[in-house]
């Protein structure tokens, strides 16, 4: 009968013999398995592969500007540059009443599975670029459905007013907007603005107003702003717009 010592020993030889021989294979599987992709930084280069994936929205869903296309896109796919595949530098071109989206891509696979998460969208193209073609992406403009300096009351150009019901009276334009910027993402192309901020006076109170191509989106990024009313939200013409934009930028 062996002693409780030697098969103490005996147990510890097993073990070790164990261990061993899962060292060797963890060894062999990692000998064996495929390199991950190492994830390009700094400016791309074609050099190096670089693709064009294009898409656009199949919906009813039709955002006019490249950062309402933007924000679309990452309610839905989690995408940052580097991730995924992909490498950034999302751009926007106009295909008639549309806009068309891209992005660049070290794999393209990779960044098409992660635009698969977003509904309604569908992958147009995904072409491997020259350094000249790299180049012209590159310097290729943002294009938008609107001219937000020169906006277009055919396409829809809204009014939306609103006034503050607390005590706070701003002394100036920038005071007024910065505080809606406190509270709620409002910006030129971002949740239905035009932007062109104007105040007037009305019955003593400050009256705030921003252009709108789709006001519901507006009113509903204003609502984050505490203590503001909306007060209304109208349809212009194009003569209307051109007066509105003749208003004094500053506060009465």
């Amino acid at each position: 009968m062996l002693s409780p010592f030697r098969q103490a020993d005996r147990w510890i030889a097993l073990a070790v013999l164990i261990f061993a021989a899962l060292a060797q294979m963890t060894l062999a599987q990692a000998q064996t398995a495929v390199p991950s992709q190492p994830v390009p930084t700094g400016k791309p280069d074609a050099a190096k592969g670089v693709w064009a994936v294009r898409f656009e929205l199949t919906n009813s869903f039709s955002p006019v500007s490249p950062g309402e296309f933007l924000n679309h896109l990452q309610q839905y796919a989690k995408y940052r540059p580097g991730q995924d595949g992909g490498l950034g530098h999302f751009k926007t071109t106009k295909q008639g009443i549309h806009l068309v989206g891209s992005f660049l891509a070290y794999d393209p696979d990779q960044l098409k599975a992660a635009l698969a998460k977003v509904p309604d969208l569908k992958v147009t193209s995904a072409d491997k670029l020259t350094a000249d073609q790299l180049t012209a992406y590159e310097n290729s403009p943002q294009e938008s459905l609107m001219d937000f300096n020169h906006p277009d009351a055919t396409l829809g150009v809204w009014a939306v007013r609103f006034e503050l019901t607390s005590n706070f009276a701003p002394k100036s334009a920038d005071e007024f907007v910065t505080h809606i910027h406190d509270y709620a993402d409002c910006y030129s192309g971002h949740n239905g603005e035009i932007g062109h901020f104007r105040a007037t006076k009305s019955d003593g109170k400050l009256i705030g107003s921003l252009l709108a191509y789709d006001p519901d989106q507006l009113k509903a990024a204003l609502a984050k702003v505490p203590d503001l009313k909306i007060t209304s939200s109208d349809k212009l013409t194009q003569d209307q717009v051109a007066a509105y934009l003749n208003l004094p930028a500053e506060l009465p």
